[in-house]
C-alpha cells in the first residue's frame, strides 16, 4: 500500500469513527435506546407481567369489602329493614358489602358509606360523625312522602352526597316494590269464581285524614256504590295477622281501593304491590306513572276518568269483562327493596 492509499484508509476509518460517535451522543441526549432482539422479547414479557399485575389488583379491588354504617334507625329498626352484615347482599350482583349499626365497629373514617334516615335525623339528637373522609358517601334515606314528613331540610344542605328514596330520580331509587315476570302460569278466575265474590269494593285504611283527600274521594264513590271500609276509618275490622285481610279480599271482593295518603310524584306504597298477589283488581289514586311500574290491565286508574260516575261505570264494565284473560289482571311476582345492589354499584 502506497502512502496516499494509507492516508485514505486512515481518513475513512477516522470519519467512520466520528460518525458513529456523534450518532451515539445524539441517541444518549434524546434518551433513545435501541434494544437488541433479546431486549425486545424481554420488554414484551415485562408488559405482559404488568398487565397481569394490574388485572390482579383490579380483581382484588372488587373483592375488597365495602363497609356501610347505619348511623340512625329506620322507624325503630337498626337494620334499616335491609339486614346486617353480609346477609342483605347474598342475592345481589355484588356480595362484598357489610352493614352494621355499631358505630364502634371500626374507625368512623374507614366506612365507605354512612346512611341516615333523613326526615327523622336530628343533628343535635343523633349527633354527627366525629370525622369524615373524602371517599365517604353520606346517604339520605327516606321512604315517606313530604305529605307525611313536611320538614324543612335546608339545615342539611351540603351534608349528603346521595339520596335513596321512593322517587325514581333519586341517586339510588328505592320504591316500595317492583315486578318481575312470574315463572308460574297464571289462570284468570272463571266467571263462577267471580260470581262467588259477593261484594264489589273494599278499602283498608288506618289514617282517616290524609293530604291526598282520599277520604273525600271515597265518599263520592259511595254515592254510586257501597264501599266496605276496614280499619279505624270504617265500621269493619280484620286481623292483619297471618294475611287474614288479604284472604278476606280474595274470597269476597272484586276491587280494592289503593288510594295513597299523599299525592306525590312516584309515591306508591306496599299496599298496591301486595294486592297484585291476589285475584283483586286495585283502583289506584296517586301521582305515579302506574303504566311504567305495573303490568298492563292490572289496575284501574282513577285519573283515566273524567268523573266519579264515569269511574263507577268503568268498574262495572271491568267486572263484566273480568273473565277475559286480556282484560283481567296479570298476576306477576311482586318484590320489594330492589336497590340493595345499587348502593354497591355506586361505591
Amino acid at each position: 500500500m502506497n502512502f496516499k492509499g494509507y492516508i485514505g484508509y486512515i481518513f475513512l476509518l477516522t470519519f467512520t469513527y466520528i460518525v458513529i460517535y456523534f450518532i451515539y451522543i445524539r441517541n444518549e441526549e434524546d434518551g433513545i435506546q435501541k434494544p437488541n432482539a433479546y431486549a425486545k422479547i424481554l420488554n414484551k414479557q415485562v408488559t405482559v407481567d404488568n398487565v397481569s399485575k394490574v388485572s390482579s389488583i383490579q380483581q382484588n379491588k372488587t373483592k375488597l369489602t365495602k363497609y356501610i354504617l347505619y348511623w340512625t334507625k329506620m322507624f325503630g329498626r337498626e337494620d334499616f329493614y335491609y339486614g346486617l352484615g353480609y346477609e342483605p347482599f347474598q342475592k345481589c350482583e355484588y356480595k362484598n358489602c357489610f352493614t352494621t349499626s355499631n358505630k364502634n365497629y371500626m374507625d368512623i373514617r374507614n366506612y365507605n358509606a354512612i346512611m341516615f334516615h333523613g326526615p327523622l335525623y336530628d343533628f343535635k339528637k343523633n349527633g354527627k360523625p366525629s370525622a369524615r373522609s373524602d371517599h365517604q358517601r353520606y346517604v339520605f334515606a327516606n321512604l315517606e312522602s313530604p305529605g307525611n314528613f313536611n320538614k324543612n331540610l335546608n339545615y342539611a344542605n351540603g351534608f349528603y352526597n346521595w339520596t335513596m328514596t321512593y322517587r325514581m330520580d333519586s341517586d339510588i331509587p328505592n320504591p316500595y316494590g317492583f315486578y318481575v315476570k312470574s315463572k308460574i302460569n297464571y289462570t284468570a278466575p272463571s266467571r263462577d269464581q267471580l260470581k262467588s265474590k259477593k261484594s264489589l269494593i273494599a278499602w283498608f285504611v288506618s289514617h282517616c285524614k290524609a293530604s291526598s283527600k282520599r277520604a273525600e274521594l271515597v265518599k263520592s264513590i259511595m254515592q254510586y256504590t257501597p264501599v266496605d271500609i276496614y280499619g279505624h276509618c270504617g265500621t269493619l275490622n280484620c286481623s292483619r295477622k297471618n294475611g287474614h285481610c288479604y284472604t278476606l279480599l280474595e274470597n269476597n271482593y272484586k276491587f280494592y281501593l289503593s288510594f295513597e295518603n299523599s299525592y306525590c310524584k312516584d309515591y306508591v306504597t306496599e299496599k298496591f304491590f301486595n294486592i297484585h298477589n291476589i285475584s283483586v283488581v286495585p283502583v289506584v289514586y296517586g301521582r305515579a306513572n302506574y303504566k311504567e311500574i305495573a303490568p298492563p290491565h292490572s289496575f284501574i286508574n282513577i285519573e283515566d276518568f273524567s268523573s266519579v260516575k264515569e269511574l263507577f261505570l268503568g268498574i262495572k264494565f271491568a267486572f263484566m269483562m273480568a273473565n277475559r284473560k286480556d282484560v283481567w289482571k296479570i298476576t306477576p311476582r311482586s318484590l320489594t327493596r330492589p336497590s340493595d345492589f345499587k348502593v354497591r354499584r355506586l361505591m
